[in-house]
């Protein structure tokens, strides 16, 4: 009955020490994400109004133009001339589209 618990004590001593040597190389490996990530800098208030001036922009140039060469019945709202742009896909238009 000795004999099996001293195997006993040397197995959990053994396991100890595998749990021990895994957490440390577990420490060692863990890569903390904020620490490597590239944060880029907020942008400034010049930057954000320079956006603001060229979104206007370009809703107010290509808004009647995508109207016309598309054929719709009104001219296209601000997030549809947006996601037109971005995306090229005409089919952000439909249900805006003339009856013929």
């Amino acid at each position: 009955m000795d004999e099996l618990l001293q195997k006993l004590f040397e197995k959990m001593e053994r396991i100890e020490a595998n749990q021990e040597l895994i957490f440390e190389r577990l420490f060692d490996s863990i890569i903390y994400p904020n620490t490597l990530r590239n944060k880029r800098p907020a942008k400034t208030k010049k930057e954000k109004n320079q956006e603001q001036i060229d979104e206007f922009r370009a809703i107010f140039i290509n808004g009647p133009l995508l109207r016309k060469k598309f054929n719709l019945a009104t001219t296209p709202q601000r997030p549809r001339i947006l996601a037109y742009l971005k995306t090229n896909d005409p089919s952000v238009f439909d249900g805006l589209k003339r009856k013929v």
